[in-house]
């Protein structure tokens, strides 16, 4: 961003003309540099509820009510990967927070909040230990909205969006299909399947197509369709243990009461047996692998992973001695 806004003040990108570097034409003028309203009241805009009525409106709303907050959960997830005090973050807080920043943003003709994954990183990346953090990283952009747009307006709009062809490259770089890929096959149909799907339509389609993808495959491998919502378990308790049995399927369909039943004990060391299930799907074994103590997970070896990866999705064998 420095070298591009140098080159746009040297090439004088701000003075309207057209002119010749190194024997190419170019045009300048200030529209091709980032423009901020006069005033911060002048960006304010008052919600407009004229098309409340019409289809598209609640189809948007949907669609960044579903982004926002998966976004924000995922990213929170990943933030807890990469805290290096191992701390584990609110869900619940934190999407309340989304929804409530959203919704005065709203009102202020701003756009819609999120918890985002490369501010937070770098956050973390930058020695970052608390929310902090993030509250300095907006502080120091609401200054420079303040007191120096003049700085900001001489940044050139082509370096922004080499900066976002960058960015998006690397969310979408070929490595990413590979480790999808060794994930598993059944992941990398549904990777493929939501990606087009988006492509071709929406986000909110995509991901329903992915969904819908996911549960096939599942139904494909033995999950009977009864099963795909609903977690069938056992739970026995001592004074300082508690085992929680699980029988049959475990899938993204019907993760959450397990999840659930996990939180409802905080007191004593909890086991989880798997022992008796039939199938470990990739978010359930993404799921485990973040437990850690006072959890302890029993059963993994009566299963046969559909790839070599740690979290690939896993069938359970014939007989423990295959």
């Amino acid at each position: 961003m420095l070298i591009g806004t140098l080159a746009g003040w040297l090439l004088g990108l701000r003075q309207p003309g057209s002119h010749v570097f190194a024997g190419q034409a170019y045009i300048t003028g200030p529209e091709y540099l980032l423009r901020l309203p006069d005033s911060l009241l002048q960006g304010l805009v008052l919600p407009d509820f004229g098309r409340w009525q019409h289809g598209v409106f609640w189809k948007l709303v949907l669609t960044l009510t579903l982004i926002a907050s998966l976004e924000s959960l995922m990213s929170a997830l990943a933030v807890d990967k990469l805290d290096p005090l191992e701390r584990k973050a609110n869900l619940q807080k934190d999407l309340q927070a989304v929804g409530l920043g959203s919704t005065v943003s709203g009102l202020l003709g701003g756009l819609p909040l999120i918890t985002e994954i490369v501010r937070s990183s770098a956050n973390v990346a930058q020695g970052g230990r608390s929310r902090w953090a993030n509250f300095f990283h907006g502080a120091v952009m609401l200054l420079f909205l303040v007191f120096l747009p003049t700085w900001l307006e001489q940044i050139p709009l082509v370096a922004l969006a080499a900066l976002l062809i960058y960015t998006g490259f690397q969310l979408a770089a070929p490595t990413h299909f590979y480790h999808v890929y060794r994930i598993g096959p059944e992941q990398y149909l549904v990777f493929m399947v939501t990606l087009l799907a988006t492509l071709a339509t929406d986000l909110l389609i995509g991901m329903a197509c992915g969904m819908v993808c996911n549960a096939v495959i599942h139904r494909w491998l033995g999950v009977h369709w009864q099963n795909m919502f609903t977690l069938h378990y056992h739970s026995e308790e001592t004074d300082s243990t508690r085992t929680l049995q699980v029988l049959g399927p475990v899938v993204f369909s019907n993760l959450l009461p397990l999840k659930q039943a996990l939180n409802e004990v905080q007191t004593k060391k909890q086991i989880i047996d798997l022992s008796q299930a039939s199938l470990l799907d990739h978010t359930t074994m993404a799921y485990l692998e973040q437990l850690q103590h006072p959890y302890s997970v029993q059963g993994l070896e009566f299963f046969q992973p559909l790839s070599s990866h740690p979290l690939a999705t896993r069938r359970r064998r014939q007989s423990a001695d295959d």
